[in-house]
């Protein structure tokens, strides 16, 4: 892989299938990708499907860094919504949600895809919190099992200050923990600027989602996704803080909101590619 490869979440690409999308991503001249909770959901469990998307990812000549988990129930309307259905905060569906996560651990690694990545929900930020070791012990066991899997597990940043989420991650202990450092979600849940976030996850940072962003309106509500450069999480800055403490892993395009996403990811693409053009020249 280049170094800081410009690359796509695929999901956001809309098709009705991974194939299609896989073309399209190499149509757009996309070289690396990760893959959504989808991927796991139609194509896990079956022997049949697994062989076609194994064979479909190999000869797409794509590098696929990670894989996403996702749980059943989830969304994003705004903060008390996702406090209360993303992720291990919710502690009624633990129990099921650790058994979804295992198994896509485990359909990450026969697919031979290096990490598992996921959102794990509102970390409280009291550390005496009874969730908090709630919570601990749960992604712990997930994140022991992508250990003995041979996979690293990166934890999506957002709904925790960086601060908050170093923490967990250095109480887990495990030596295969990891961070998708996304650039708008601290702006989006109104947690922090993203250029801050970079230097306290420095040493963490595996991969990353670029995303840009609106500060939160008011109290509860999410902020406002925008086009890459247009927002609040200064894009620049954060390709040349990545660069300033040795990243050189991709830059992988994610955008979830307006009505043209295979446009807008076109012009992002562009964008990232002239940064990448101007500092690492």
């Amino acid at each position: 892989m280049e170094k800081l490869a410009v690359g796509v979440f695929l999901p956001c690409l809309a098709q009705p299938d991974i194939p299609t999308a896989l073309n399209l991503a190499r149509e757009m001249g996309f070289s690396v990708i990760q893959l959504g909770a989808d991927a796991f959901f139609n194509y896990a469990g079956d022997r049949e499907k697994e062989e076609f998307l194994k064979k479909e990812l190999e000869r797409s000549g794509l590098e696929v860094v990670a894989l996403f988990a996702g749980f059943p129930g989830e969304r994003y309307d705004d903060i008390e919504t996702v406090r209360k259905t993303v992720g291990f905060a919710n502690q009624e569906k633990i129990p099921e949600r650790v058994d979804i996560a295992k198994r896509t651990a485990e359909f990450t690694a026969r697919l031979g895809i290096p990490a598992m990545a996921a959102h794990v929900g509102f970390i409280p930020p009291d550390t005496k919190d009874p969730l908090y070791d709630v919570m601990l012990s749960a992604v712990g066991e997930v994140v022991a099992h992508c250990d003995k899997l041979g996979l690293y597990f990166a934890f999506e940043t957002g709904q925790e200050t960086p601060e908050e989420l170093r923490e967990f991650i250095e109480r887990l202990g495990y030596p295969n923990t990891r961070v998708n450092f996304d650039t708008a979600n601290l702006i989006l849940y109104g947690k922090a600027f993203s250029v801050h976030g970079i230097e306290v996850l420095k040493d963490y940072i595996i991969s990353t989602h670029m995303k840009d962003g609106i500060w939160p309106e008011k109290e509860g509500l999410l902020g406002r996704e925008v086009i890459l450069g247009e927002g609040q999480a200064n894009i620049e800055e954060c390709v040349k803080k990545l660069i300033e403490v040795g990243y050189e892993g991709p830059l992988i395009i994610e955008r979830e909101a307006g009505e043209d996403r295979v446009g807008d990811i076109k012009k992002e693409k562009e964008y990232l590619e002239s940064l990448k053009k101007k500092y690492l020249s």
